[in-house]
């Protein structure tokens, strides 16, 4: 399940939609978006656990905001929404410091690899010897999977979802890249060594939807 993209299309396609029958009609259509955004924090709260069930806290915190924020956009509660969000971000710093310190590049378990990252930033490592490819996707930050280590299954492809933020795929030389997608506003980018005669090289196929965004696959020398 493209979890990331389902929740970014299906944004898109309601906002346009909505502006659409506003044109034709006396629907406030930016009154309707104004109250009701925060249920895409929520939406990508959900996907972000949908596709990485280690994310949990990221989850957790995207939904909260998203809730909160909504009851306050949509006139369920009074007041200021300034006066609760920043003791609510002060109370979950806190917690954070108090967590256990996570890896810096945690290393990604199982021949797929499945990474969220939004608001912030993640590095995951696979050294599966048998990669079969997985799901990226990255809102508002940005998102590097090390495959340097690791050795292609037989098909191994990756999908990458980027929105206002960049995604970063290392690849060791003398693999077969295959990148190409969908850009709105946005590119991507392959500067892995090309070398001839190399019919029979493993070959990683990367399809990318890069919404004023940048995806790149490179080694992690750029242009060694």
């Amino acid at each position: 399940m493209r979890s990331g993209r389902i929740v970014v299309g299906l944004s898109l396609v309601a906002v346009g939609v909505l502006y659409l029958v506003a044109a034709s009609t006396d629907v406030d259509a930016g009154g309707i978006v104004s109250d009701w955004w925060p249920l895409v924090l929520v939406g990508l709260g959900v996907a972000q656990y949908g596709i990485d069930h280690s994310a949990k806290l990221g989850s957790a915190v995207l939904i909260i905001f998203g809730v909160l924020l909504l009851g306050f956009t949509t006139g369920l509660v009074e007041g200021s929404v300034w006066s609760v969000l920043w003791p609510t971000a002060v109370i979950l710093a806190g917690i954070g410091v108090m967590l256990p310190r996570l890896e810096r590049n945690p290393e990604v378990a199982g021949s797929t690899a499945n990474g969220f990252a939004a608001l912030g930033s993640r590095v995951l490592t696979s050294r599966s010897q048998q990669f079969e490819g997985g799901e990226l996707t990255v809102i508002l930050g940005s998102l590097t999977l090390d495959l340097t280590q690791a050795r292609l299954a037989p098909g191994a492809k990756l999908s990458v979802t980027a929105v206002l933020g960049g995604c970063e795929i290392l690849v060791p030389p003398g693999w077969d890249v295959r990148l190409g997608g969908v850009p709105v506003l946005g590119g991507w980018d392959d500067t892995t060594r090309r070398t001839p005669g190399t019919a029979d090289a493993p070959v990683l196929t990367v399809r990318a939807v890069a919404v004023l965004a940048g995806v790149e696959v490179r080694h992690p020398t750029r242009w060694s």
